[in-house]
């Protein structure tokens, strides 16, 4: 099975879809998606996954147009909802990261 960051037009990626490899990347690195694999042999996930840099979470939002258009008509909610976001995704590296060393 996988389970794969894969944008579409839809998301409306800013430099365009010829860059939707970087985009891919660049969700891995801030940690909104983790790289990761299970082998069911060992019945082992392993983590492949770099600390993710979190600072930069809003960086990958702010490349697409559909988490734009929420700043443009409510920026506080907007700035709530990131926090939020970022916050939950500490959390799902940090679990991911513990069921990967156990």
């Amino acid at each position: 099975m996988i389970i794969a960051y894969a944008p579409c037009i839809e998301h409306g990626i800013k430099t365009g879809m010829s860059h939707s490899i970087l985009e891919e990347k660049l969700a891995s690195e801030v940690g909104y998606t983790l790289l990761m694999r299970y082998k069911p042999e060992e019945d082992k996930l392993y983590l492949d996954n770099k600390e993710p840099n979190f600072t930069e979470y809003d960086k990958f939002l702010n490349n697409e147009t559909r988490y734009n258009a929420l700043k443009i008509k409510d920026a506080k909610l907007a700035e709530e909802l990131v926090l939020e976001q970022i916050d939950y995704a500490k959390k799902k590296y940090a679990y991911y990261k513990k069921i990967s060393e156990e």
